[in-house]
């Protein structure tokens, strides 16, 4: 039959309640889950903040149903709930911390664009990976032109074994190496350049690529 309007008060009452112990930010979102779930009897799922006795905050993970009687009235909730505080830590510990990774990625990478010297990566192939516009404005060629290319695509042949054999240095030693060198440009023109190469290595110490930069240390 109908449930009684003793069942329906208690019901209301608790409702309120529980809406007491939400998060104040949270309980409209409740309560409109709750009144979709009753529109269109779908089962709701929904996550939400509690607010303890003790005034500290916890997870809620709810998912149920509404429950009718035979005339379609509701009567109850029925579900379950789940305590996802730890993982919701977890969560929001790994956002923190690929936030931290973007801000540090992009102050490197604004760091690495506005260098003063010229900055070079190349994988173990020798194959140019990255290089900035100092690079780019030194040597006459733009990154596109340049990117998984080696020296042997972009430098006379005496030069390119000079500079492969300097990265070979760095690969099989594991170890930086600061040398002079000097490089001959479209032009014809000799440039001396201090540079300083070095591994780059994995976070298992692994080598998985060479990066170096250079100055210019005077033109003849």
């Amino acid at each position: 039959g109908l449930a009684s309007e003793s069942t329906i008060e208690m019901c209301t009452r608790a409702s309120k309640e529980f809406l007491k112990c939400i998060h104040p930010d949270d309980q409209e979102m409740v309560k409109s889950a709750v009144n979709t779930a009753n529109e269109t009897s779908d089962i709701f799922n929904i996550e939400y903040r509690v607010v303890w006795p003790d005034g500290s905050i916890h997870w809620i993970h709810s998912k149920g149903n509404v429950v009718f009687n035979d005339h379609g009235r509701p009567t109850n909730t029925m579900g379950i709930l789940q305590d996802i505080t730890e993982r919701k830590k977890l969560e929001q510990d790994i956002q923190k911390t690929e936030e931290a990774l973007i801000e540090t990625k992009n102050n490197l990478v604004n760091i690495l664009n506005t260098a003063p010297v010229n900055i070079f990566i190349k994988n173990l192939k020798g194959e140019y990976t990255f290089v900035n516009p100092a690079w780019e404005k030194c040597l006459n060629k733009k990154s596109d032109d340049v990117l998984g290319k080696t020296v042997f695509d972009l430098l006379p042949e005496k030069t390119a074994k000079r500079f492969h054999s300097n990265q070979q240095i760095v690969i099989e030693t594991e170890a930086p190496v600061q040398l002079e060198e000097e490089f001959i440009n479209t032009d014809g023109q000799y440039t001396a350049f201090m540079t300083s190469i070095f591994p780059l290595k994995d976070t298992e110490g692994e080598i998985y690529a060479v990066g170096g930069w250079s100055s210019i240390i005077t033109e003849i």
